[in-house]
């Protein structure tokens, strides 16, 4: 639509002012894909290894594995860094979601 003002001779600013959509939405260029950095397969310890995620929601699994065990994500971090991974809570959330 903006275009055939344009091939008139408008502006694109006004074009999109009698529409009534912002200039920028004219310019926006779809990528098709998702923003930020891809979530990584594997974790590192603090020997420098890396781990697999899966071994590392083992890992969760079994320090919150008794009965009725009331361990948040924050102590599961806490225990998951004796153990010798190098993570984050927010990690340790975002897998606590995935069990």
């Amino acid at each position: 639509m903006i275009r055939k003002y344009v091939s008139l001779g408008m502006s694109v600013n006004e074009a999109a002012g009698i529409i009534g959509i912002a200039k920028s939405t004219y310019y926006l260029k779809i990528k098709g894909t998702k923003k930020g950095k891809k979530p990584s397969i594997f974790t590192f310890k603090a020997d420098g290894s890396l781990v697999d995620n899966l071994a590392v929601i083992g890992a969760i699994e079994k320090s919150i594995e008794p009965e009725f065990h009331d361990y948040g994500y924050k102590m599961v971090t806490v225990c998951l860094k004796e153990e010798g991974y190098i993570i984050n809570k927010k990690r340790v959330y975002g897998y606590a979601f995935s069990l």
